[in-house]
């Protein structure tokens, strides 16, 4: 299974996969992550200006999943 997770900030480019306000995936914050590390229950993403995203998942019980996203905002400006 393929988990990642999706940010968007207020300012960002919308992509062209939004309809009608129900999905915005793929925004201008997106495209600057990078997979910075990854395991089997665990893949974290960085931009060059200090963002983070990890994004956690584990068995959550008969055939789900728990899964857990952390944003973090190291960079020198707010979001």
């Amino acid at each position: 299974m393929n988990i990642s997770g999706e940010v968007k900030i207020i300012g960002d480019s919308y992509a062209g996969g939004f309809s009608c306000g129900l999905t915005m995936g793929d925004s201008g914050t997106m495209e600057k992550f990078q997979l910075k590390a990854e395991t089997t229950c665990e893949r974290r993403y960085e931009t060059e200006d200090g963002l983070s995203l990890t994004v956690e998942h584990s068995t959550a019980g008969e055939g789900a999943e728990a899964v857990r996203t952390i944003f973090s905002n190291h960079s020198k400006e707010p979001v």
